[in-house]
């Protein structure tokens, strides 16, 4: 980052890049799963007013 000054070595700054992207891949995936559970959840009423007419 740019405005963090501190010195680090570029280990520490690889680590803390791969830590990012790991963040940003599993907030992805619990929000995909959370998105397809509604999808199902909305299919499932969907389907008992079809039912029900």
């Amino acid at each position: 980052m740019v405005l963090n000054n501190k010195n680090t070595s570029p280990n520490e700054e690889l680590v803390n890049d791969i830590v990012s992207i790991l963040n940003v891949f599993s907030c992805r995936l619990y929000g995909l799963r959370k998105y397809k559970t509604s999808l199902q959840h909305d299919k499932q009423l969907v389907g008992e007013n079809v039912d029900g007419d």
